[in-house]
């Protein structure tokens, strides 16, 4: 059973239980719509970046569980590097709103998914207060994942998202499906699911010569230098990727946790 990671200090206390951490494939971020001013600026989005607290979060929301992103895509998947972590940083965020135009912040809305990205509305609720340190008033907006992807994936001329929270699963373990399906300018909506209509034509370039590439280290250059632009290009307020908590009983023995999320118990046994 997949357990909120606060419960973790009870049940390691059970003798019946065993915790098992699992990285997942999942990194969950703020994306924003580059089509909406003032997220046409690339100063603004960076400014947002250094406003949130992204370790804060994880250790109070999440406690503890999982990490802080520093590239679109997380360790383990094939083409990932370290990039850079925005450091959470009031009066830089501040400096940067006002040298954009914005001295005194500006109002947007934040659409979570109700029951998504373990507690989505803690998540967003934490976003907005950081952001109000920064004068910025984002209103949160909840729709239920059934209504929330339609929305969020309309096409550009209807699309009407400000900012919005999302996780997305490298679930081939490669970094074109993190990075092709949600960075390059071909995969707008609806075509695809980069629901942030970033486009940058170099990172196009190198994306398009990275899935072109049969040569591992050619692949790996590249995909750094995409992701390089694209955390400068800051189209997410980039959050953290999740470490998957099982509870199992102490006497099952081989239960698989798939850093896909699923549970696999097709050779676990009793003991």
């Amino acid at each position: 059973v997949h357990i909120p990671p606060f419960d973790i200090p009870r049940l390691e206390t059970n003798p019946r239980i065993t915790i098992l951490r699992t990285p997942s494939v999942r990194t969950v971020f703020v994306g924003f719509n580059c089509l909406k001013e003032p997220f046409t600026d690339k100063r603004v989005r960076q400014a947002l970046n250094y406003a949130v607290n992204k370790e804060t979060i994880l250790k109070e929301l999440l406690g503890g569980v999982g990490r802080v992103s520093d590239a679109p895509i997380r360790p383990g998947i094939f083409g990932y590097a370290p990039i850079k972590t925005y450091e959470y940083n009031i009066e830089k965020a501040k400096a940067m709103l006002a040298e954009a135009g914005f001295p005194e912040g500006f109002e947007t809305t934040l659409h979570p998914a109700v029951g998504r990205y373990y507690m989505d509305a803690s998540v967003a609720t934490a976003v907005v207060v950081d952001l109000l340190k920064v004068r910025v008033k984002a209103e949160i907006k909840s729709m239920e994942w059934g209504t929330y992807l339609p929305f969020i994936l309309s096409e550009k001329e209807v699309a009407e998202h400000n900012l919005y929270i999302l996780g997305w699963q490298t679930v081939t373990g490669d970094a074109d499906f993190g990075l092709f399906s949600l960075f390059h300018s071909g995969e707008w909506p609806k075509k695809g699911m980069a629901a942030s209509f970033y486009k940058n034509e170099k990172v196009d370039q190198l994306l398009e010569q990275a899935r072109g590439s049969a040569n591992p280290k050619e692949r790996m250059r590249l995909y750094k230098d995409a992701m390089t632009l694209i955390v400068d290009d800051a189209p997410w307020i980039f959050l953290f990727s999740e470490t998957q908590v099982t509870g199992v009983r102490a006497n099952v023995k081989g239960m698989i946790v798939h850093p896909k999320e699923g549970v696999i118990s097709k050779e676990a046994w009793i003991e």
